[in-house]
């Protein structure tokens, strides 16, 4: 049986929708001009049980806009 590498795992679903999500959120916040909703707008769409997931991930891509909870 093939052992798996540590840390080295293809990006699960909910991993894949924090991504799209903080992509969305961050361009949502910095103006994006092609998109007409806002950013605290759009979050309310975010499932809450990935809200947390979200927000670290738009901390550690330096964006400003937080998911209220």
């Amino acid at each position: 049986m093939a052992q798996r590498q540590q840390g080295h795992h293809p990006p699960g679903r909910p991993v894949q929708q924090v991504q799209l999500w903080a992509d969305l959120l961050t361009d949502l916040d910095q103006g994006e001009p092609a998109i007409s909703t806002s950013a605290r707008e759009m979050a309310e769409d975010v499932p809450p049980m990935l809200r947390k997931a979200v927000n670290k991930e738009l901390e550690r891509r330096g964006c400003r806009f937080r998911i209220s909870a």
